[in-house]
């Protein structure tokens, strides 16, 4: 081999050198913002993703600079650093990255770009912006802007209202089977919004997004066996649902089970236990749920109270 010739690989084993080195540097930078931003709603993440209360904004913005600066095209990784931005509390760049990658189709950051018009980029939500990239997202079959379209339409944010349209988006993302998307089909077939009322319709859809472990679904399950309405009365199967839901943080499953255990509906009477669970639901609504709550609830609370327990059993 001549001079040339040894000089010519020497040369081009020093590019494949520096070339397979700053491959390994990309790919680094892309697995670490992966594994820091990863979204869970994102059709193209591997695993669960990191949910946004999660997701730490400032420890996750250079590196996911980095993997974008070293892989420009990308699109998962400009809607990541989209994410992270947001968390960090820069929505105005966020919105950029957003755009960029949704304007090319990306399904996630059409999704994140409707979200974030409603959101924190604006001082009010912005539901007109919002709108055609919730639309965009909806129509690729992103089951999350699915939802987002049916509840704009139920209650008539951005559109005029039409419970026919927010049913049809409700129906679409049910079809993916997420316990929010039934339980709230199921609330349309019980109330006839957008259709004609369906008490056998709503609780097939209730008691599917139940056994998915939906509080709200477990709650409806509860009140259907307590009451006897849609579902043939059974005292014991409504316990079993509330206390699920109850264990939720489910007010209203709360409040059921102070009045089964005061009424000794379906377990025996326990004063004490009764008390209890009005507590939690009252934690559970907030300061002012004594005001939400039924005057009997609020004097049985106030007799309790009083008597400091004396008659509650241990």
């Amino acid at each position: 081999m001549g001079k040339r010739s040894r000089f010519s690989a020497i040369v081009l084993s020093i590019f494949l050198f520096f070339l397979s080195s700053e491959f390994s540097q990309a790919e680094n930078f892309e697995q670490q913002c992966d594994a820091l931003a990863a979204s869970p709603i994102n059709p193209d993440t591997k695993g669960i993703g990191v949910k946004w209360e999660e997701l730490n904004g400032n420890a996750t913005l250079e590196i996911c600079r980095q993997a974008v600066a070293h892989n420009p095209t990308s699109l998962k990784l400009q809607y990541q650093l989209g994410r992270a931005l947001s968390k960090a509390g820069n929505n105005s760049e966020a919105s950029d990255w957003y755009e960029k990658a949704a304007n090319k189709g990306y399904v996630a950051a059409q999704h994140n770009l409707g979200s974030i018009n409603i959101n924190g980029l604006y001082d009010k939500p912005n539901y007109q912006e919002a709108l055609p990239w919730f639309q965009k997202a909806a129509d690729q079959g992103l089951a999350i802007s699915q939802d987002y379209m049916g509840q704009l339409y139920q209650f008539g944010l951005g559109v005029e209202q039409d419970y026919q349209k927010a049913r049809e988006w409700y129906q679409k993302a049910a079809k993916e089977g997420f316990p929010e998307h039934l339980y709230k089909l199921g609330y349309m077939y019980e109330w006839g919004y957008g259709l004609e009322k369906n008490l056998s319709k709503a609780r097939e859809l209730y008691l599917t997004g139940a056994e998915k472990g939906h509080a709200e679904a477990q709650n409806k399950i509860c009140h259907m066996y307590g009451n006897g309405k849609g579902l043939p009365k059974n005292e014991k199967k409504a316990l079993e649902w509330c206390q699920k839901s109850a264990r939720q943080g489910n007010s209203s499953a709360q409040y059921y089970l102070g009045d089964a255990y005061k009424n000794g509906e379906g377990v025996e009477k326990n004063y004490r236990t009764a008390l209890q669970w009005y507590h939690q639901a009252a934690s559970s609504q907030g300061c002012n749920a004594p005001l939400k709550s039924s005057h009997l609830r609020s004097l049985f609370l106030s007799i309790l109270y009083c008597r400091g327990l004396r008659y509650c059993k241990a």
